[in-house]
């Protein structure tokens, strides 16, 4: 019997920070959980190098992984190693000049992390870049790649909860910090954690949004909103209620998915099912009661990412989440902001926006 040796694949690291690599230290948190730990467990991947511009960071991440080459310099890494996969886990201002580089580099696969950019133009720039020189974007909005995210897909595309009729989704956090500017954030809790929350929207609904309206609230002391409310619908009919932000002394992220016999909550640390049936309390009505949740297949999320990222090297099968999905996700974003600022209803996709909206609001 012929036996097939599957390759390695050689992947490396730029921004060795928290998601980067330092939350691996989190007692408390699935493992891995940074693309340095994805792909040092994955058995099909090989962490070569790393780069960061702190020397610490640099350090803790040599002794972390036990790699022989970390770089201060990405141009030094990208033409001194021969990388199949390149995680770029730094600030969002540098997303754009750090994918184009990989990208001229040829690096077959660039997994960049949320939000793509700080702006249209820039996320258009950057899926031209890899298109153009035959590389793969990747974004890492990583509920795509988790194991209940996709079981609960399953459920509403095989109509366990009817036809899906609304979604109410948070993404609660604490205030920005002082001093928060759009101009080198893009924006506050939405672009930052709540990108997550649209991306998935589009995911479990297989659908995209046409308008959006929104209103946001804000401090004197920051120049990113504070808390957005905003209202999304989307081209299956479906309309979504949001909250990001809301001066929380907590964080918590979930959806509330509701169908027309049926609902679905998910979120961290969240999964519970309820279907319609006969009421126990009005006669002739019908109650929500929750379900077992039963067993399905689990994998950590992010070594069903780097599944994906190894198969599309294997076989050229493209991933979940692309730069594509990052860009709309953006436009969403931007959208809304763009409602909050002239308090009207915006339509998708947008034209003559490439900025954020936030620009015309401080």
């Amino acid at each position: 019997m012929r036996i097939t040796v599957k390759p390695i694949y050689q992947a490396a690291l730029i921004g060795c920070g928290r998601i980067g690599s330092l939350l691996e230290r989190d007692p408390l948190r699935e493992k891995p959980c940074t693309h340095a730990g994805a792909y040092d467990k994955h058995p099909r991947t090989a962490l070569i190098a790393g780069c960061d511009i702190d020397p610490e960071r640099r350090v803790l991440f040599k002794d972390d992984w036990k790699v022989s080459e970390v770089y201060d310099d990405p141009l030094k890494l990208l033409s001194n190693e021969d990388i199949d996969i390149l995680s770029i886990a730094t600030e969002i201002t540098h997303h754009d000049e750090l994918v184009l580089m990989a990208a001229n580099h040829h690096v077959p696969v660039i997994i960049c992390e949320k939000p793509i950019g700080l702006s249209l133009r820039k996320a258009s720039h950057m899926i031209e870049a890899c298109r153009k020189n035959h590389s793969l974007l990747v974004i890492n909005h990583e509920r795509r790649f988790a194991s209940d995210y996709r079981f609960v897909k399953g459920l509403i595309e095989g109509g366990e909860i009817g036809d899906l009729v609304s979604i109410r989704g948070s993404i609660l956090t604490g205030i920005p910090k002082a001093g928060s500017d759009y101009a080198k954030e893009g924006g506050g809790p939405l672009v930052h954690d709540g990108t997550h929350l649209i991306d998935i929207i589009r995911y479990l609904t297989g659908s995209e949004a046409d308008w959006v309206t929104a209103e946001l609230q804000t401090n004197e002391s920051i120049r990113v909103e504070e808390t957005l409310w905003g209202t999304i619908h989307l081209t299956n009919g479906v309309h979504c209620f949001i909250e990001a932000g809301g001066r929380r002394d907590y964080f918590a992220f979930d959806l509330d998915l509701q169908g027309t016999k049926g609902r679905i909550l998910i979120g961290n640390g969240l999964l519970k099912w309820y279907q319609a049936e006969e009421s126990q309390y009005y006669t002739g009505f019908k109650d929500l009661v929750e379900k077992s949740v039963p067993p399905f297949p689990y994998k950590p999320q992010f070594i069903n990412e780097i599944d994906a990222v190894v198969q599309y090297l294997d076989d050229g099968t493209i991933p979940e989440s692309t730069g594509e999905d990052g860009y709309k996700a953006l436009e969403v974003i931007f959208a809304l902001y763009q409602s909050a600022v002239i308090k009207k209803r915006v339509s998708l996709p947008l034209s003559g926006i490439d900025e954020t909206p936030l620009k015309d609001y401080f």
